[in-house]
């Protein structure tokens, strides 16, 4: 009798819980998120000596001091989807007041018309090898941003990380850095370069190409 009660408390845990005993072989749950959001930066910039020379224009003792503020406002849109695939948009407006000189850069407005920022697919993890590849308009900088940075507006382009592979992380970026629709004066950059990390340190050495296709064409390296 005892074993006849027990048999038929075995089934009823059976008939409340089928998936307890098929948990294991269950597939996992697709992890899917998606964030969405708003900023707003205001700041005053002052730049002394930015051409780092004696004095410029020479002979009238001085130097080109910059100085200006600005408002930036974003709203941006990120998804994270599995397997690997992230979705990201920003929209942004830029407004640039009091500058002492023209404002040197590649921002497209500074009168707070909203533009694109960012609007690309990432794929992480490809077939499981350490593969992520970017497309669309990103965001970019190499290394510090010294040489190589999408100055806060994004490049379009397409992006390679592969590794590591023994330490090593190998890189490729190319992007239009700007373009005329009617005109001959578009930018092109190129980059491909290894990074090493060494404890708190990243060393990195790239070759970096920008070719200008204008009627009097120039390329730098």
């Amino acid at each position: 009798m005892k074993r006849f009660a027990l048999v038929l408390v075995g089934l009823g845990l059976f008939a409340q819980s089928p998936s307890a005993v098929f948990a294991e072989t269950a597939e996992p749950k697709k992890s899917e998120k998606v964030d969405l959001g708003v900023d707003y930066r205001f700041r005053s910039v002052v730049i002394n000596n930015p051409t780092y020379s004696n004095e410029a224009p020479l002979g009238q003792g001085k130097t080109y001091d910059r100085q200006y503020t600005s408002q930036r406002a974003r709203v941006y849109m990120r998804g994270k989807f599995n397997p690997g695939i992230e979705v990201a948009a920003v929209v942004q407006g830029l407004s640039v007041a009091g500058a002492t000189t023209p404002i040197i850069g590649r921002t497209t407005q500074s009168d707070y018309i909203t533009f694109i920022e960012n609007a690309y697919v990432q794929m992480t993890e490809i077939r499981e090898w350490p593969l992520n590849i970017t497309v669309g308009r990103q965001p970019y900088q190499w290394g510090t941003g010294l040489v190589l940075a999408d100055d806060g507006i994004g490049f379009d382009g397409i992006r390679i990380d592969a590794g590591p592979f023994w330490g090593i992380k190998t890189h490729v970026f190319t992007a239009k850095a700007r373009e005329q629709i009617d005109g001959p004066a578009n930018t092109d950059i190129m980059l491909g370069g290894l990074s090493f990390a060494w404890g708190i340190h990243n060393i990195r050495a790239g070759w970096i190409r920008e070719a200008h296709k204008s009627y009097t064409p120039y390329y730098t390296f």
